[in-house]
């Protein structure tokens, strides 16, 4: 009987662990604690950014799971993540040039990908010119360098891929009508918003201008697309970038993320959120252009914290019963 009761006790806590994330990230820096590097990647600490790339490849992800897809009918996941980015070239060596950078959803965090055309997310398949479809992602990419094995469309483009680094919709980097260079040093926000009742998947991007960040009317990307068929139930968060010759700087400015599970009316189902952030430190418009500031956001995640202190009270439940 005791047993029984200890069992139902966790049964019954454990019901809201399935639950939604929401971080914020306005700096990078030493107590960004639940950020995990790989190859290149590093907190730069000098400018307070995330950077992915020296002369090689480089991944960040975020340390806990995010929950993207809903194993219940009646409700599926919306997400929106915003974040600023810079890609700087070396101007002292006019050959060296970037392959890009991606922020990408997938379902494993324990690798980095080959520099060049692989953006630093997926390896090559030594056998033939294409990626070896390792792993289940969802990438945006912001490409700088023309690769024909990946049908690029030029060497300045934002491309959505799934499951391969053929996009499946790409256009030419701009803010609305304004074309933006993408390898130009120079500070970039980047939108992303998935509406899971819609099945729809927005991106935009707007450039530094008037020390602000100004969100175009209309999308860059708008694709019909339901994620639930690619993703697993948790997936990883992340950026990767690469380089394609010389020595060139991908770098994440600020991030914030947030997933909202929604029911079939398209309202919000009440949860508590599975990450808190503390810290949040001012809106992105306040960032000045060159460098970041302000305090960073840091993320656990609730359950991966309250699970043992379950466990230890389901036992203690189970011995005043006995």
């Amino acid at each position: 009987m005791a047993l029984a009761m200890a069992f139902l006790f966790l049964v019954v806590l454990g019901a809201g662990v399935h639950a939604d994330t929401s971080f914020q990230y306005y700096q990078f820096s030493d107590s960004s604690g639940s950020i995990s590097t790989l190859g290149d990647a590093r907190i730069y600490i000098d400018d307070l950014a995330l950077e992915l790339t020296n002369t090689s490849a480089g991944r960040a992800t975020y340390d806990y799971p995010v929950r993207v897809l809903s194993t219940s009918p009646s409700t599926s996941i919306s997400f929106e993540t915003t974040f600023i980015f810079s890609i700087e070239p070396d101007v002292g060596v006019p050959s060296s040039y970037g392959a890009g950078l991606t922020f990408s959803i997938s379902s494993e965090n324990t690798t980095v990908g080959d520099p060049g055309p692989f953006l630093g997310l997926v390896k090559a398949n030594p056998s033939s010119s294409l990626a070896l479809p390792t792993v289940k992602y969802f990438a945006l990419e912001f490409d700088t360098h023309q690769d024909t094995q990946f049908q690029d469309m030029n060497d300045n483009h934002v491309g959505v891929d799934f499951n391969s680094l053929i996009s499946n919709q790409a256009k030419p980097a701009q803010s609305g009508v304004t074309p933006i260079t993408l390898a130009s040093g120079s500070h970039i926000q980047a939108y992303v918003t998935y509406n899971s009742l819609a099945k729809i998947l927005d991106v935009s991007i707007a450039p530094y201008v008037n020390q602000d960040y100004v969100k175009p009317a209309q999308s860059l990307i708008s694709v019909p697309i339901d994620m639930g068929t690619l993703f697993n139930e948790y997936m990883y968060v992340g950026f990767s970038a690469a380089t394609g010759a010389g020595s060139v700087k991908h770098k994440i400015w600020s991030w914030t993320l947030k997933t909202t599970t929604v029911d079939s009316s398209g309202q919000p189902v009440a949860s508590p959120p599975d990450s808190v952030n503390s810290g949040p430190g001012p809106s992105p418009s306040a960032f000045d252009q060159g460098s970041g500031f302000g305090d960073s956001g840091s993320a656990r995640s609730v359950s991966s914290i309250l699970w043992p202190f379950l466990g230890l009270f389901a036992v203690m439940v189970g011995l005043v019963c006995s």
